[in-house]
Protein backbone atom coordinates (compact mmCIF):
# COMPACT_ATOMS: atom_id res chain seq x y z
CA UNK A 1 0.00 0.00 0.00
CA UNK A 2 1.54 3.29 -1.12
CA UNK A 3 -0.16 6.28 0.48
CA UNK A 4 1.11 9.82 0.44
CA UNK A 5 1.81 11.64 3.69
CA UNK A 6 -1.14 13.93 2.96
CA UNK A 7 -3.46 10.98 3.48
CA UNK A 8 -2.30 10.77 7.08
CA UNK A 9 -2.76 14.44 8.04
CA UNK A 10 -5.37 14.98 10.73
CA UNK A 11 -8.64 16.43 9.49
CA UNK A 12 -10.12 17.38 12.86
CA UNK A 13 -11.19 21.03 13.24
CA UNK A 14 -9.03 21.47 16.35
CA UNK A 15 -5.95 20.49 14.35
CA UNK A 16 -6.88 22.95 11.62
CA UNK A 17 -7.41 25.73 14.18
CA UNK A 18 -4.01 25.00 15.75
CA UNK A 19 -2.35 25.22 12.35
CA UNK A 20 -4.03 28.56 11.73
CA UNK A 21 -2.90 29.86 15.13
CA UNK A 22 0.64 28.67 14.48
CA UNK A 23 0.70 30.53 11.16
CA UNK A 24 -0.58 33.68 12.91
CA UNK A 25 2.12 33.55 15.60
CA UNK A 26 4.83 32.80 13.05
CA UNK A 27 3.68 35.90 11.16
CA UNK A 28 3.96 37.96 14.34
CA UNK A 29 7.48 36.59 14.86
CA UNK A 30 8.45 37.41 11.27
CA UNK A 31 7.18 40.97 11.75
CA UNK A 32 9.48 41.43 14.75
CA UNK A 33 7.60 39.65 17.50
CA UNK A 34 6.56 41.49 20.58
CA UNK A 35 8.14 42.89 23.67
CA UNK A 36 8.01 40.54 26.68
CA UNK A 37 5.74 41.63 29.51
CA UNK A 38 7.93 42.18 32.59
CA UNK A 39 7.34 39.93 35.57
CA UNK A 40 5.62 41.18 38.67
CA UNK A 41 2.61 40.77 40.88
CA UNK A 42 -0.56 39.37 39.34
CA UNK A 43 -2.49 42.11 37.57
CA UNK A 44 -6.10 42.52 38.67
CA UNK A 45 -8.97 44.71 37.53
CA UNK A 46 -8.62 48.23 38.89
CA UNK A 47 -4.83 48.16 39.19
CA UNK A 48 -2.56 50.71 37.56
CA UNK A 49 0.79 49.29 36.53
CA UNK A 50 3.62 50.19 34.14
CA UNK A 51 3.38 46.69 32.62
CA UNK A 52 -0.14 47.24 31.33
CA UNK A 53 0.87 49.29 28.22
CA UNK A 54 3.24 46.48 27.19
CA UNK A 55 0.47 43.95 27.77
CA UNK A 56 -2.03 46.06 25.80
CA UNK A 57 0.37 46.34 22.87
CA UNK A 58 1.03 42.61 22.87
CA UNK A 59 -2.68 41.79 22.99
CA UNK A 60 -3.34 44.24 20.16
CA UNK A 61 -0.65 42.63 17.99
CA UNK A 62 -2.14 39.18 18.58
CA UNK A 63 -5.61 40.47 17.72
CA UNK A 64 -7.02 39.73 21.17
CA UNK A 65 -7.54 43.36 22.19
CA UNK A 66 -9.49 45.82 20.11
CA UNK A 67 -9.18 49.56 20.57
CA UNK A 68 -7.79 50.53 23.95
CA UNK A 69 -10.39 52.67 25.64
CA UNK A 70 -8.94 53.85 28.95
CA UNK A 71 -5.71 54.95 30.60
CA UNK A 72 -2.95 52.80 29.11
CA UNK A 73 -1.62 51.85 32.56
CA UNK A 74 -5.05 50.83 33.90
CA UNK A 75 -5.89 47.12 33.98
CA UNK A 76 -9.58 47.09 33.17
CA UNK A 77 -12.25 44.55 32.21
CA UNK A 78 -11.39 44.91 28.53
CA UNK A 79 -7.76 43.92 29.13
CA UNK A 80 -8.76 41.05 31.41
CA UNK A 81 -11.15 39.73 28.75
CA UNK A 82 -8.39 39.98 26.13
CA UNK A 83 -5.95 38.08 28.37
CA UNK A 84 -8.51 35.31 28.86
CA UNK A 85 -9.14 35.17 25.11
CA UNK A 86 -5.42 34.92 24.39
Amino acid sequence: MNKSFDDFRPTHIVYKNLKTALATYRGILTAGGWEPVPTGATLKIGMTDDRVPVLRKRLSISGDLGNASTDATFFDEQVEKAVKHF
